[in-house]
């Protein structure tokens, strides 16, 4: 429910905007508040979840994820959605980090597979979003994708409270580091204001947006040195510079850069700017993305115990850099076996291979070093979600301005594709610093680097 949240709303804006009768400006803030706020809310949920408060963070969360959810469907006007839609988001970025946590107390001899399909499964919320979403308001109304997480957010909340053994908290007393929150609060809000202007009708002076850009770097900054000085920063110091730790949480912002975010915020526009297909034809064309996250991320999942984490991790990057690759050199019409074979049919298939390595990237990347600190299992999910979507913003905000700094918009996509594709290519070494694959012993599960 809170990473479909996070991209369905897109379909619904529109109806939204003619609705309140409020500008495009204003109304933005609907799909930028969420973002920013599920992000805020990870490192938040982890601490509290890995202090052993697992059930009691999974229901609150959900709790004020479902009742934020019907608050937004019947919202008066465009202040109180906004409002609402941020509570929904702490609510949707906190259960997600205490369900990873919970998995891994509870199903401690399956842990890779049932994270790695949780880990699936919200990327393919994320993806059919907009699908689902333009179903639902073309019926039922713009409320409806709000509301169909009341019923569903209740029956979860009462199977967690009767199936999820009691807590074990660990720490009475929990001191929140306000400070550390309140940079990497700053970080997310200056880089999604950076991703906001560029991709705004207004002209913004260059000299603003990279003000804006250091503002941003220099709380990143901050926030880094914050959690090496600190004895109780929001993330522990030794999941951020611990080398495997380092290694996985970079991949996963580069990954976070290079694919699904990115490209599936961008291929809309591509295939209607460079192929001249309609929307709905755009829709049809990425739905293989869907289909191949869904079919290899289940295969991964349950065979990662006997593949381990390198082998489908650099099976599925350089498969997604060859997609990147394809889509560069604009595939025109092939002749295969005699067979002619329309653009739009390669870039459909394209989408297919990019889906297919995709999720035979995530479950791997996001499992790898968990068993290393299996008792801090939620932070450590919560900062591979961090550094994955934040790659996204800023895939966002560095494609807006390629493609809007070029004359031609295909050269722009070219330059934009061809960029990612070698950046990934490039941060597939940052694999060979990750644990290999996991051992399950007796007692608990470690890992051989």
């Amino acid at each position: 429910m809170s990473a479909l949240d996070t991209t369905i709303v897109s379909v619904a804006f529109p109806t939204m905007i003619t609705h309140f009768k409020t500008s495009l400006v204003l109304s933005g803030w609907i799909l930028t508040v969420y973002t920013l706020f599920f992000i805020t809310a990870i490192p938040i949920a982890s601490k509290l979840s890995d202090t052993g408060r697992r059930k009691q963070t999974l229901i609150t969360c959900l709790a004020l994820f479902t009742v934020s959810s019907a608050l937004c469907a019947f919202a008066p006007n465009i202040w109180l959605l906004t409002f609402f839609r941020a509570t929904q988001a702490l609510g949707g970025g906190g259960f997600f980090s205490a369900a990873a946590g919970m998995i891994s107390d509870q199903l401690p001899d399956r842990r890779q597979q049932m994270i790695g399909l949780l880990i699936s499964i919200a990327n393919i919320g994320a993806v059919v979003g907009p699908n689902v979403g333009g179903l639902m308001v073309q019926y039922w109304g713009w409320a409806s994708i709000f509301l169909v997480n009341v019923p569903i957010g209740i029956a979860d909340a009462i199977l967690c409270y009767y199936l999820v053994n009691p807590d074990k908290v660990i720490k009475k007393r929990l001191e929140l580091d306000y400070l550390g929150i309140g940079l990497i609060v700053g970080f997310v809000a200056t880089i999604m204001i950076d991703a906001t202007l560029l991709g705004s009708s207004f002209h913004i002076a260059t000299i603003i947006i990279f003000l804006i850009a250091a503002l941003g770097i220099t709380f990143l900054v901050l926030f880094v040195l914050h959690c090496r000085n600190s004895s109780n920063a929001i993330i522990s110091r030794e999941l951020i510079f611990r080398r495997p730790f380092l290694a996985a949480n970079l991949f996963n912002f580069v990954v976070g850069t290079c694919t699904l975010y990115g490209i599936l915020s961008l291929m809309p526009l591509f295939t209607t700017s460079v192929y001249g297909v309609s929307a709905i034809e755009s829709g049809v064309m990425m739905t293989p993305i869907s289909i191949g996250i869904i079919i290899s991320s289940v295969i991964t999942s349950f065979y990662i115990m006997k593949w381990g984490y390198r082998i489908p991790i650099l099976i599925g990057s350089l498969g997604i850099c060859l997609g990147l690759a394809f889509m560069a050199l604009e595939p025109g019409t092939l002749h295969v076996f005699g067979l002619q074979i329309s653009p739009i049919i390669t870039v459909t298939l394209v989408a297919l291979l990019i889906g297919l390595s995709f999720g035979a990237v995530a479950p791997p990347m996001n499992n790898a070093c968990i068993d290393l600190m299996p008792e801090q299992a939620a932070s450590i999910s919560g900062i591979r979600q961090m550094a994955f979507r934040i790659g996204g913003i800023v895939s966002i905000s560095l494609s807006t301005l390629i493609v809007q700094s070029t004359t031609n918009a295909a050269h722009g996509f070219r330059l934009v594709f061809g960029g990612f594709g070698l950046l990934l290519l490039l941060g597939i070494t940052l694999v060979f610093f990750m644990p290999t694959r996991p051992i399950i012993t007796k007692t608990s599960a470690t890992v051989l680097s």
